[in-house]
């Protein structure tokens, strides 16, 4: 058997904490309208995970006036990154961000570097993705998403057993 692509589409919107600040989204949960979560798999023998595409709203650029990036901490897939900023060190990545922009930002997921978290060995398994926007210098987590998105692409491979 070879590896296998799986997508992911996450709208913070329909997400599983009810915080805004920050948020979880859980796989493999049956969900009404109302619940957030996602009636899908469980991601096993996990390679590799990609951030392919990323959008937010012009709130995120009032929460930042005075910063050009925002840092993406996703607990399951930190650890990518060194830096000497702080909060960007072990992080699992940052976006340029414009102050400018008036509208809604779309962004692929590789500006100026592949946001690709790999698992050597492969993680067992992938059921949860715990995300946080944050200020690389206050360290303040965004308090006001309005509606960001992502869409992951998870490479699998075959399991060992």
């Amino acid at each position: 058997m070879s590896d296998e692509d799986h997508f992911l589409f996450i709208d913070s919107r329909f997400s599983e904490s009810a915080s805004n600040v920050d948020f979880s989204v859980i796989f493999n949960k049956s969900v009404d309208s109302h619940s957030g979560g996602y009636p899908t798999q469980v991601f096993k023998n996990v390679k590799k995970v990609e951030l392919t595409a990323l959008s937010f709203n012009h709130g995120i650029f009032i929460a930042f006036p005075d910063e050009n990036y925002v840092v993406l901490d996703i607990e399951e897939l930190n650890n990518r990154l060194h830096s000497n900023v702080p909060e960007v060190n072990q992080s699992f990545a940052f976006v340029y961000v414009d102050s400018n922009e008036q509208i809604e930002k779309s962004l692929k997921g590789h500006d100026f570097d592949d946001k690709i978290k790999y698992f050597n060995p492969p993680l067992s398994s992938l059921s949860r993705l715990t995300i946080k926007l944050k200020n690389p210098i206050t360290r303040d987590i965004v308090s006001d998403l309005g509606k960001t998105t992502f869409m992951f692409k998870i490479t699998t491979g075959p399991s060992s057993a």
